[in-house]
């Protein structure tokens, strides 16, 4: 799930990188 990091600068966009990060650790947990 670590490719997920590459998309985070394209979610970016909308602003909710944050949300992703959150996403990714919970995906990893």
């Amino acid at each position: 799930m670590v490719y997920i990091f590459g998309q985070v600068d394209q979610t970016d966009e909308r602003g909710c990188r944050t949300c992703v990060n959150i996403v990714v650790v919970w995906r990893l947990a």
